[in-house]
């Protein structure tokens, strides 16, 4: 899944988490900035009301991808990673959170959603954003995603 995948043969289970970010309300979905429960998953709660374009341009680096409605971030818990894996922490992290992207991109083209990956995420801004630590979920990269414009 999504949340919890493997390194390598026989590795041990790395945690990486996508946040989605509205900034209109679509599908039963409020505005805002939610987050994947993973003991209940496929269940989004809502971290925070409200998501603005300007909030969202705050968060990357790419500015012109602000632009999007939606954006998907994904969070790695560095700790558990760090006690897992020691000095390679981060890349196992990284490698986990692109496996993820790379699987979202597939099915955001399969269902016509023009998506974008963006390495360039702003991390202080998603954590007073998101009210994370930094740390347990630490920002790793993010997708925006939406309908493409029609020429």
């Amino acid at each position: 899944g999504i949340c919890r995948t493997r390194s390598g043969a026989g590795g041990a289970a790395v945690d990486v988490r996508p946040w989605l970010a509205l900034r209109s309300a679509t599908g039963g979905l409020a505005a805002g900035v939610y987050r994947l429960d993973v003991e209940r998953p496929y269940e989004l709660v809502l971290r925070r009301s409200g998501f603005s374009q300007d909030e969202m341009e705050r968060c990357l680096v790419q500015k012109s991808l602000s632009s999007a409605p939606a954006m998907i971030f994904i969070t790695g818990d560095f700790g558990a990673a760090l006690a897992e894996h020691g000095p390679r922490a981060y890349r196992e992290l990284l490698i986990q959170a692109g496996a993820a992207v790379g699987r979202t991109l597939l099915a955001a083209t399969a269902h016509g959603l023009g998506a974008f990956a963006s390495a360039g995420l702003i991390d202080a801004s998603f954590h007073a954003l998101a009210n994370i630590d930094g740390y347990r979920d630490c920002p790793l990269v993010a997708l925006t995603a939406g309908y493409p414009a029609e020429s």
